[in-house]
């Protein structure tokens, strides 16, 4: 390493070692312990190349050697960031670097968790799906007995941009400090947009928007079901208070000039442009020469517009009502379902084996879509997917590893069926969902708690984690699927 030869001038030099009966490895590669390359599993992902090494197995190498007893709860910087590795190629590299920073011993000790490699930025926010999933889970199970809590994410400007899905800080109005601008859309309507929620569209300026006062005021995160605006002009400079940019609008449709006004703007500003004057309403006012005639008439009527005022302050206050209704529903609801999933896995205990398929309703999908489909479910819908979960431990649950896993994908899925998959989508078959081999891991690691079992293989015991074994097992009975197949109508005509 210190004079950077090559591996192969190394592993020459080993071999002359060796024939002066020095005992050294005979490849370079032993000697640097340099990885096999099936040990990392590389997938295509937001655009490029992508493995994700795991934020649990991440925290115990870092933590293996600490005292953490004294400690409830460890709290986890993230740290994401874009490379370049080559000054001759675009490639970049976009690790996911984890530390521990409530302990002193190493909190500069930033761990790597997933890495993104591809000819550009990510294309979207799927490289973080695996980080995320795993962090929900540590945060809500604990790591050894402790809590984990996210204290922050660290990020230069354009990864900032990307993560937040907001315009870059070099494109128009880019700057994600201040929290307000003035858009005038295209239907006409001028309003004050919280900055978080304007973003560009191949060259347009765009944005999510909702009426609702109070999300504005909150500059509450952009909801994807709200309805998406073109953006006309983005009038004036940006502002940092709801109440001063509501009163910017009020001034130019007035007509009062910024100079009247105690808030003063740089009017030299080429962001600033002026707004176009609201058609003014023409409301009959009493003249000194009719108070006479017309004081009847004026006395004992409000206001139009304090009318309309009063009328959406109450649908403002009946919308946030309705939200935390909805809210309160959508919490009954998973609490209803994860009691279901524990009735019914009670169910199976005490039911007979034949009964079980009847409990959970569960059928062997015959074709491709209705596999497609079941595994879009278990993707979706989480109570779904704990309650097959639950239906698999209960019904095929085994400590042996591959007897497990080879019942479980008989139950699933037909043979016709899982020839069309592998793991790794080579060959021309399709990659096996994802989400199938989590619930086939959660099921493995009922049974394995340690984070190393024994197994053996060839004759040969050797160590490895519960969740490797079950990959290959996975692997083995999918590639051996067409083999079955063969034999079905051999055994028939027999």
């Amino acid at each position: 390493m210190k004079f950077n030869i090559s591996m192969t001038s190394l592993t020459h030099l080993l071999k002359i070692l060796k024939e002066h009966d020095i005992d050294v490895p005979a490849d370079g590669r032993t000697l640097l312990k340099t990885p096999r390359s099936g040990s990392l599993r590389i997938t295509e992902k937001s655009g490029g190349k992508y493995t994700y090494f795991g934020l649990k197995e991440g925290l115990t190498h870092t933590l293996s050697e600490q005292d953490t007893s004294k400690y409830d709860h460890f709290e986890i910087s993230l740290n994401i960031d874009g490379l370049h590795i080559f000054k001759s190629k675009n490639l970049t590299m976009w690790p996911l670097q984890c530390a521990v920073i409530n302990i002193d011993e190493v909190k500069n000790s930033p761990f790597v968790v997933a890495l993104y490699s591809g000819a550009k930025k990510p294309d979207d926010l799927e490289f973080l799906r695996d980080f995320m999933e795993e962090l929900q889970e540590l945060m809500e199970t604990g790591f050894k007995g402790k809590r984990i809590v996210l204290k922050n994410i660290i990020c230069d400007a354009p990864a900032r941009a990307l993560i937040k899905g907001i315009v870059q800080f070099n494109g128009r109005y880019g700057c994600d400090f201040c929290d307000y601008r003035i858009c005038l859309f295209g239907d006409g309507q001028t309003s004050v947009v919280p900055i978080s929620w304007i973003f560009d569209d191949n060259g347009t300026l765009k944005c999510r928007w909702t009426s609702s006062l109070s999300n504005i005021k909150k500059n509450s995160p952009p909801n994807p079901n709200w309805k998406v605006y073109d953006i006309v002009k983005i009038v004036g400079p940006s502002i940092g208070d709801y109440d001063q940019a509501n009163q910017y609008i009020s001034d130019y449709t007035t007509g009062v000039s910024a100079a009247e006004d105690s808030i003063t703007y740089s009017m030299t500003d080429p962001a600033v442009v002026e707004l176009p004057e609201k058609r003014k309403r023409k409301n009959k006012l009493c003249d000194e020469s009719d108070i006479n005639s017309e004081t009847s008439s004026c006395e004992g009527k409000e206001p139009k517009e304090t009318k309309c005022k009063v009328t959406m302050e109450k649908l403002f206050d009946l919308n946030t009502k309705i939200l935390q209704q909805i809210q309160m529903l959508e919490q009954r609801q998973a609490v209803i379902m994860n009691d279901l999933a524990k009735v019914k896995s009670v169910l199976m205990k005490r039911a007979e084996e034949d009964a079980h398929e009847e409990l959970f309703k569960q059928q062997q999908c015959s074709s491709f879509e209705t596999f497609e489909a079941f595994c879009q479910r278990l993707e979706e819908d989480k109570n779904y997917r704990e309650l097959y979960v639950h239906y698999l431990i209960h019904t095929h649950g085994s400590s042996n590893i591959g007897e497990m896993v080879r019942q479980a994908l008989k139950s699933i899925a037909s043979d016709n069926v899982l020839c069309l998959y592998n793991r790794t989508g080579k060959d021309g078959k399709k990659v096996l969902p994802p989400v199938l081999l989590t619930c086939l891991k959660k099921c493995v690691r009922s049974f394995h708690k340690q984070n190393e079992i024994e197994v053996k293989k060839l004759k040969v015991i050797t160590r490895t984690t519960p969740d490797t074994e079950c990959i290959r097992q996975v692997e083995i009975f999918l590639s051996n699927a067409n083999t079955r197949l063969k034999r079905k109508p051999n055994k028939g005509k027999s």
